[in-house]
């Protein structure tokens, strides 16, 4: 949980920022900020996939010191790890939606990454096996973010209509 702390607060400060450009009717500074929101989220996304990937061992280690216990959480580190780079998109558009006023969609797109887990985990589990239900998480993560994206190109083509203070008067 603590790896998805820095790009949620990335995305969570891009919401004044959106929100207030969507009042005053520039959709420009509003892609603007979510493309660098996007992008930054991504990386930060991205440096605890690499910790994980490259020291696993290390990182299981700081919570036990059974090196059975170790060896086995590293496969789950590691498919866990694997949904990381997933999970900003969803976020992100919440963000986005949550700035203009969606607030239920929005809050269906926050939910979602951890609403695909269980089934997914029952179906790896019932055919593949118990050992690989970890595989869920970048599984649904992969889910949310192909519905995320696909919310966002409607939200992107609908913010550009967007009717500004100036064209109302």
């Amino acid at each position: 949980m603590f790896c998805i702390v820095p790009f949620t607060a990335i995305t969570q400060a891009s919401q004044p920022i959106a929100g207030y450009n969507y009042s005053a009717g520039r959709p420009d500074r509003i892609r603007f900020a979510m493309r660098y929101t996007m992008l930054f989220s991504l990386i930060a996304s991205l440096i605890p996939l690499i910790l994980c990937e490259l020291a696993p061992k290390a990182l299981a280690s700081i919570i036990a010191t059974d090196g059975e216990v170790i060896n086995n959480s590293i496969p789950a580190l590691r498919w866990t790890a694997a949904a990381f780079p997933f999970l900003f998109l969803p976020s992100a558009v919440g963000i986005l939606l949550q700035s203009t006023g969606k607030k239920i969609i929005a809050a269906l797109l926050f939910a979602e990454s951890f609403a695909f887990i269980p089934p997914f985990a029952f179906l790896f589990g019932y055919f593949i096996g118990a050992a690989h239900v970890w595989i869920a998480f970048p599984v649904a993560g992969a889910a949310a973010s192909a519905v995320a994206a696909v919310v966002l190109i409607a939200v992107w083509k609908r913010i550009g209509r967007t009717p500004t203070v100036e064209s109302a008067i």
